[in-house]
């Protein structure tokens, strides 16, 4: 929902609870964050980490 982004009023808060959780992260920094976090734990990336550790433990 688009309305958990509306400054001031949305998830992030304002004043202490924003301070508190967020810091002086921006909205823009947030999203970027979440995007990262999304992709570094997606089934793919993780199957392909896995893979790429198991290759190295069976080569030594």
């Amino acid at each position: 929902r688009l309305s958990l982004l509306k400054p001031g009023e949305g998830f992030m808060g304002k004043g202490a609870y924003k301070a508190h959780f967020f810091g002086s992260l921006t909205l823009r920094d947030l999203l970027l964050y979440g995007a990262k976090e999304k992709v570094r734990f997606a089934r793919p990336y993780l199957n392909r980490q896995h893979k790429k550790l198991y290759q190295k433990r069976a080569a030594s």
